[in-house]
């Protein structure tokens, strides 16, 4: 079956595999010949489903980085005063 893998979206993009479902019919997936151990929301069934996850991570790791730049522009370094 065809299935599109987010587990990388942010890095690697989505990618389109063929695969094997595995004994347990959503953990598991042969991937080029590989069996790969994947959670239920890092692959999709339907394209149109993994986009929507690879948005959602995307819009996550936005909020992520604009909080860490809030923190970063606040961070002082000043001089250790000695008594």
């Amino acid at each position: 079956m065809k299935v599109w893998i987010t587990k990388w979206a942010l890095t690697k993009g989505i990618l389109e595999q063929t695969a094997d479902e595995g004994p347990d019919k959503h953990h598991w997936l042969r991937v080029d010949g590989f069996m790969c151990w994947f959670l239920p929301d890092e692959w999709h069934r339907t394209e149109a489903d993994a986009i929507a996850q690879a948005e959602a991570m995307r819009v996550r790791k936005i909020a992520a980085l604009e909080k860490q730049l809030v923190k970063l522009k606040a961070l002082r370094f000043e001089p250790e005063v000695k008594p």
